[in-house]
């Protein structure tokens, strides 16, 4: 092919997807738009990455106070991805919005690679748009490019992007790759797991020539000891939410009932349907998912977690990268085994029907129907107006969403004597050992001002200003 037509079509293909990327785009924005004027949201995990970042810009260090106290959100895990990435963006744009946007273009640039993943391993434009339009209609993948969990935004979408552009750019350009490596490792520790095992296959894959997958390897399972010993409890002043060391089965409950197997066999059962049985033709890039999975399945009974496993979550994103990438190998099987180009063309047409027919039967046409606006909308920017020379908010579940600037964001009940203003259901009866009085009622909703908490006075008393946050 001429260079000059060769050129061409590359340019008309990277227009195409970057079309239909924005359109795309477009469309999440705007279901995400009114899921969260829609309080679907609510004061969830979207609550600390937001609060965090708002109190760190404002100089009060990275912590929120979803728990009752100044707890940094590395007590959870270590999203330093977060800082990096969604940091600068935020400050420039400190609304929640931001983050989903983040999100949003973190996947459908995963999206993209994975298109150019596909026709560097298929050696077919075809083919690997046939691949790029079977991600995206992909279930699993839309809700994560949406972030359509009931608690939110979660930094380790950005996991996707740079997991594929490692693999992508692992034979062309070994020092991008390491860039992204790195990248991806910093969105959360236990993505140590997953680029584990990467490091693992290609140190295989190449028969030990090369010293980088080795290093990459040990990097990954240093990084994890010191950042789940070290760096974790050092920016939580020694509070954690997850103990890794020590940590007990429930073997009882995990295999005398056989829910352990069950969960595990369930996870795969709905992570193959969404990615059409395809990996299953690419073993060696399927297994590679199975440790990271195990843990998916097992941190119920493992850490008492107390959302079981579910592949449609947060939790199954660096699986997501494996399924992608196994489905790009299995595909290349299936086009060396029907050497007729004829039958591999319908088989993605059925596939391509099967992937829309589950993308019609999951909570995105639900969230697509969503109306925001009403007469809670109109109550809470009362509220607002009433609250704005406090900082400190104690608030009814659901209701979080539109005050993630106050330093002082409790759950209701926790905190609620430590809080200015209180903002509650009509039913008062868990409110005690303080006075107030009832500054706004509304429908189910009362907002109250806490006489027992002098105004503007950080919980803590004074003097917990004198000890800022680590970080």
């Amino acid at each position: 092919m001429p260079i000059a037509k060769d050129q061409k079509l590359k340019a008309i293909n990277l227009t195409l997807l970057l079309v239909i990327s924005l359109i795309a785009f477009s469309y999440i924005h705007s279901l995400d738009k009114t899921l969260y004027n829609n309080l679907y949201y609510g004061y969830t995990d979207l609550v600390y990455f937001e609060q965090s970042l708002n109190n760190f810009i404002h100089g009060h260090g990275f912590v929120n106070t979803g728990r009752g106290e100044d707890r940094s959100l590395f007590s959870e895990h270590a999203y330093f991805s977060h800082v990096l990435v969604s940091l600068p963006f935020y400050w420039l744009f400190p609304r929640a919005l931001t983050l989903f946007d983040l999100a949003i273009i973190h996947v459908l640039a995963a999206l993209i690679i994975a298109f150019y993943l596909a026709r560097k391993i298929l050696k077919n434009t075809a083919l690997a748009w046939i691949c790029y339009s079977l991600f995206l209609t992909n279930t699993l993948l839309i809700i994560t490019a949406g972030s359509f969990w009931a608690w939110g935004f979660h930094s380790e979408v950005y996991y996707l992007t740079y997991f594929l552009a490692l693999v992508y750019f692992w034979d062309k350009n070994r020092v991008i790759a390491v860039v992204f490596f790195f990248l991806a490792l910093l969105t959360k520790e236990t993505s140590a797991i997953p680029l584990f095992m990467t490091m693992l296959y290609f140190l295989f894959n190449e028969k030990g020539k090369s010293k980088t997958a080795p290093v990459l390897a040990a990097v990954s399972v240093l990084y994890f000891v010191v950042a789940t010993k070290w760096l974790m409890p050092y920016f939580g002043a020694g509070k954690t939410a997850y103990q890794y060391y020590g940590l007990r089965l429930d073997a009882g409950r995990a295999f005398g009932s056989m829910l352990l197997p069950k969960a595990f066999l369930g996870y795969w059962k709905e992570m193959l349907v969404h990615f059409q049985f395809l990996p299953v033709l690419s073993p060696q890039i399927w297994l590679l998912a199975l440790p990271d999975s195990l843990v998916n399945s097992s941190a119920e009974f493992v850490m008492g977690y107390g959302n079981p496993a579910n592949p449609a979550n947060w939790h199954s994103i660096p699986v997501y990268g494996f399924m992608i990438w196994a489905c790009l190998l299995s595909i290349r099987t299936l086009a060396q085994f029907l050497k007729k180009k004829a039958f591999l063309y319908p088989l993605s047409l059925v596939l391509f029907s099967f992937s829309v027919s589950l993308l019609f039967d999951s909570p995105v046409p639900r969230a697509a129907k969503a109306r925001g606006g009403g007469p809670i909308q109109v109550t809470l920017k009362k509220v607002d107006r009433l609250t704005a020379g406090s900082d400190s908010l104690c608030v009814s579940p659901g209701l979080a969403a539109p005050f993630m600037h106050k330093r002082y964001l409790y759950r209701f009940p926790v905190g609620y004597e430590k809080s200015e203003y209180i903002l509650c259901s009509r039913r008062l009866r868990d409110i005690k050992g303080i006075k107030y009085e009832v500054v706004l009622k509304a429908r189910r909703l009362v907002l109250l001002k806490n006489l027992s908490c002098p105004p503007r006075l950080k919980p803590g008393g004074a003097a917990a200003s004198d000890s800022p946050p680590r970080d």
